[in-house]
């Protein structure tokens, strides 16, 4: 299992696959720039993909790859829809 970059709230994420989160909730020594591809996660070890669209005043703005979720427990829903 690749380890997260950057932390997320699953429960943040709008109806856009958008989500924002802290700068500094990346794994250190992780380069976060505009444009740049993370691998996004919670405390649960749910994870997925996500590409960088913004960062302004320490706040991350992403845009989540759904079909790469992956859920940390195999009775959650191994997708994210929307």
């Amino acid at each position: 299992m690749i380890a997260r970059d950057l932390w997320i709230d699953f429960n943040d994420v709008d109806a856009t696959a958008h989500v924002s989160s802290l700068l500094s909730h990346a794994r250190p020594g992780v380069a976060v720039r505009v444009g740049g591809i993370l691998f996004v996660g919670d405390d649960e070890g749910n994870r997925c993909r996500a590409q960088v669209v913004g960062i302004a005043s320490g706040v991350v703005d992403l845009a989540l790859e759904g079909s790469t979720f992956e859920a940390a427990d195999d009775s959650q829903v191994s997708k994210l829809h929307v």
